[in-house]
């Protein structure tokens, strides 16, 4: 993994800029899934769509194994409109968030000056960043919906197949479809350019894009459970164990600030010795 260990270098020469930026990240995600489970719970009925909060267990792992053992439906409904909205706003978020910090990881890999600014900078590119981000959303709506449908069921075989599906799903867009982001960014492509160009760039590597994506997932899942650790405690009837959740949710908080710039960096390297060397940057100077 020589990207990971030139990404680490580089961060070292801006790396409190990095830290602001995977903070202000965390911070914005955080907040988006607090008022989303606020909305998602506000505008739930229980009695009338099936939602009931579950007697307290010692233990969360005990709550959880239940769940695979006894039909008990764990997370409220929402109302279409409001669900629609929750997916449009999140995927706006994503689009922003990461354009800017691919953004970032380009500059700086480029010899360029980065500041905290950059993060929000990648607005010429959000139209198709955002078509990326709805499309990845939709595809892990898809998956949670089957997930929380076979924990009501008791279904541990189909639930575990279908959690290694969304595994599949993030290893494959750190993977093989690492480059579309800053292919996008960097070069102002389209998503179906910017996908396609990605896949054959990492088709003549396709075991070492899936070993970079299996390393960079792990970044992934522990950001997700960071910003959404709390949201879920509320969501899973799990408040009487918040010393826990808030615990592991900060320990992954912590990793995720830490290891987000590298992994982008990371990204970068491999996007700069594939891509940058052939041609100029669409936003760089003269361009």
């Amino acid at each position: 993994m020589d990207a990971f260990a030139e990404a680490s270098r580089s961060l070292q020469s801006a790396k409190d800029v990095w830290q602001r930026a995977a903070l202000t990240c965390l911070l914005i995600s955080a907040a988006f899934n607090a008022i989303a489970f606020a909305l998602v719970i506000a505008n739930s009925a229980p009695s009338a769509m099936g939602w009931h909060p579950v007697p307290p267990e010692p233990l969360i792992l005990l709550r959880f194994l239940r769940y695979f053992h006894a039909p008990v439906p764990v997370y409220p409904s929402s109302p279409l409109g409001v669900s629609i909205l929750l997916l449009l706003i999140r995927a706006a978020l994503g689009a922003f968030l990461i354009g800017g910090l691919f953004r970032m990881a380009c500059r700086q890999l480029r010899g360029e000056p980065i500041r905290l600014g950059d993060l929000f900078g990648a607005g010429a590119s959000f139209g198709s960043l955002y078509l990326y981000c709805l499309a990845i959303d939709l595809v892990q709506l898809a998956l949670q919906q089957l997930l929380i449908l076979f924990m009501t069921l008791g279904s541990a075989l189909f639930f575990y197949l279908t959690l290694l599906g969304s595994l599949i799903l993030i290893v494959i867009l750190l993977g093989p479809l690492m480059f579309v982001v800053p292919l996008i960014v960097d070069r102002r492509m389209g998503l179906a350019d910017a996908v396609s160009r990605s896949w054959n760039a990492a088709r003549g590597q396709l075991g070492g894009s899936v070993l970079f994506g299996l390393a960079a997932s792990l970044v992934v899942i522990a950001g997700a459970v960071a910003c959404a650790g709390m949201g879920n405690a509320v969501a899973f009837g799990l408040l009487e164990a918040w010393p826990i959740v808030l615990a592991v949710a900060l320990a992954c908080g912590i990793w995720m600030v830490a290891a987000v710039p590298r992994v982008v960096l990371a990204i970068g390297v491999l996007y700069r010795d594939g891509f940058l060397a052939s041609a100029p940057a669409a936003d760089a100077p003269g361009n």
